[in-house]
This record gives C-alpha cells, sequence and structure tokens, in this order.
C-alpha cells in the first residue's frame, strides 16, 4: 500500500507573504498569495467547491475537474464557507454570516435559488448531509443546561457545542448529542447507522489548583441507541473526522508524530486497529474530501504564516487495495 501527496489540482497557495514559509510543493509554486480551504469533492468527482479570499473577502468558488477554470460559485459580503453537496449532487449546504454568527443556507448545484435554512442567533457550523439527502447534520453552540463534570464537560467560560439535525427543508430540529463540553464535525455513515464526530473530554488537572486538561477525541454514535464507541483514544489532538465512501474507513487529522503545531492525515479502519499516517512532511494537513471511488483525499494544506493558516487545496492520491 502507497500514499502519495500531489499538488496537481493545486486551486491556490497563500506562502507569498513577506514572513518566509517553507517552500511549497513545486507543482504549487504558481499559487497566488491568497488562502483556499474548506474543499468539498462533488458526488460524481467531476466538481470542487471550495472557499478563498482571493477577491478580497472570503466567497465560495468551484473548480470543474481535472483542468477547468475556477469560477465564484456563491458570492456576497456574509463571509460564505464549509460548503458540503448533497449525495445526488443537486445542492450545497454551507454557512455564512448572519448578525456576527454563522448560519446555514442552501443553493441549487447551479448556484442560484439561495434559501436561509437554519436561522437562529448561535453559531452553527460544519454542515454535512445525510446519505439519504433527507437530513442536514451541524454543531451548533446554542445554549446548554446540561450539567457539568469533572470527568467530561467544559470548564466555565469555555465553548459548549452540540450536533443537531434538520430536515434538507429546514423543519424538525433535532439534537442528537449531550455533550457537556463540545461536540464537532458531524459526519454520517454511508449506511446512515452511525453518526461520526470530534468530541472534547476535560479530564482533571494533574495537581491541585491546576487547570484541566482538554484532549480532543473521534467518536462514532449509533444513531438508533446513542452508545459511543471513542475511535482514536489518545492523547494526541484528533479532529475533522470524515468517513470514507464506503465506509470502512475514518479519516482525520491528527498531531500525533508531527512537529509543535502541525496536522497531519490519518486514518483508521471503521472495525478498529491501528491508525495509518497519509500525510508527511512541513506542512499541515486537514478538512478531507475524499472521493467516491476512494483514489482521491482532497485537503486544506497548509502552513502557519504570520499568525494565520495560508494555504492550497491538494490532493492525497491512495494507491493499492486500503488492505491493512
Amino acid at each position: 500500500m502507497r500514499f502519495a501527496l500531489t499538488m496537481t489540482v493545486a486551486v491556490a497557495c497563500a506562502v507569498c507573504r513577506a514572513e518566509a514559509a517553507t517552500p511549497a510543493p513545486a507543482e504549487a509554486q504558481w499559487a497566488t498569495a491568497h488562502s483556499d480551504r474548506n474543499p468539498a469533492i462533488s458526488p460524481d468527482g467531476t466538481r470542487l467547491l471550495f472557499s478563498s479570499d482571493r477577491s478580497g473577502r472570503q466567497v465560495l468558488y468551484l473548480r470543474r475537474l481535472p483542468d477547468g477554470d475556477v469560477a465564484v460559485f456563491v458570492d456576497g459580503n456574509d463571509e460564505p464557507g464549509y460548503p458540503a453537496w448533497s449525495p445526488d449532487g443537486r445542492q450545497v449546504v454551507f454557512t455564512a454570516r448572519v448578525d456576527g454568527e454563522d448560519d446555514l443556507f442552501v443553493v441549487d448545484a447551479a448556484g442560484g435559488n439561495r434559501r436561509h435554512l437554519v436561522v437562529h442567533p448561535s453559531r452553527e457550523g460544519h454542515p454535512r448531509w445525510s446519505p439519504d439527502g433527507q437530513r442536514i447534520y451541524f454543531n451548533s453552540e446554542r445554549p446548554s443546561t446540561e450539567p457539568r463534570t469533572d470527568a467530561v464537560s467544559a470548564p466555565e467560560g469555555e465553548d459548549r457545542v452540540d450536533i443537531y439535525s434538520v430536515r434538507s427543508d429546514g423543519s424538525d430540529l433535532q439534537r442528537h448529542t449531550r455533550c457537556g463540553s463540545e461536540c464537532s464535525y458531524p459526519s454520517v455513515s454511508p449506511d446512515g447507522k452511525q453518526l461520526l464526530i470530534r468530541r472534547v473530554f476535560w479530564e482533571p488537572a494533574a495537581a491541585p489548583g491546576g487547570k484541566p486538561v482538554r484532549n480532543s477525541e473521534i467518536v462514532a454514535i449509533d444513531l438508533a441507541d446513542g452508545r459511543e464507541r471513542n475511535l482514536t483514544q489518545s492523547k494526541d489532538y484528533d479532529v475533522y473526522p470524515i468517513w470514507s465512501a464506503d465506509g470502512r474507513w475514518v479519516y482525520f487529522s491528527s498531531n500525533r508524530q508531527a512537529t509543535a503545531g502541525q496536522l497531519h492525515l490519518w486514518r483508521i479502519a471503521t472495525n478498529g486497529g491501528l491508525p495509518q499516517r497519509l500525510s508527511h512532511g512541513a506542512w499541515s494537513h486537514r478538512q478531507a474530501s475524499p472521493s467516491a471511488d476512494g483514489k482521491q483525499i482532497y485537503v486544506f494544506s497548509y502552513q502557519r504564516v504570520g499568525g494565520q493558516d495560508v494555504g492550497y487545496i491538494g490532493s492525497i492520491a491512495v494507491y493499492g487495495d486500503g488492505s491493512k
């Protein structure tokens, strides 16, 4: 089994700043001084959505693959981001800023008929469709009255985030987690039976009077009975989970085996086993979007420059049958 990091679909790179960064791979040297992120590959593999500030403000762009032109998909002054395709490729859900917080919107795949899906004064984020296209899952910072416990709940002043879903028309709001801390980045398994999330656990301080220890894990929740499985079980920082299209793998980013501040792409089999590292080098990789055939994983590849994460959209090619 081999993994290769390629940048043949690099949409832009933002390392061209006054502060020096490690040079990007050769294929990305032509890039601009802007940052492209949040890749979302369409179900048929022919279109790639991403957000970028290349126009001077954050908007959504669409690129026809493999070598098509880049065009504005959703414009506006409300910072649209985090796009996700519906399973049939006919609609896109995304976030946009309303009165200082992010709400959810849906637009047709042609770019028109924009609808306000979820209206709430709290911040909503990271939307994902269910595999049947009937529901949209997202994380929300809505006020919570859940009790706090020393083992798992957020200390006073920390964000408390849970997973919710609505029908594709915005009706029938349902709450799926009661974390007491932060549950985010939802992704529903291809068979519709499990909900993958990133869950933050707060552990007691090592010494009296010390600060609680923050731990980030990848957890799968059975949607029928609510049972949880901690897939990563690590003291490392694991985040941005997503299922492979065939349901065999869970991809995520992690700081394990990385230098300070780095995140690399990993995967773990859904039935357990040891995680496998998929990316290497000086660049970090997050926000994975696997292709339906499992051969490419589109990622936000970046470095920390001038206090910001700047980079481009790249792809990681996966060779072999995926067997362990």
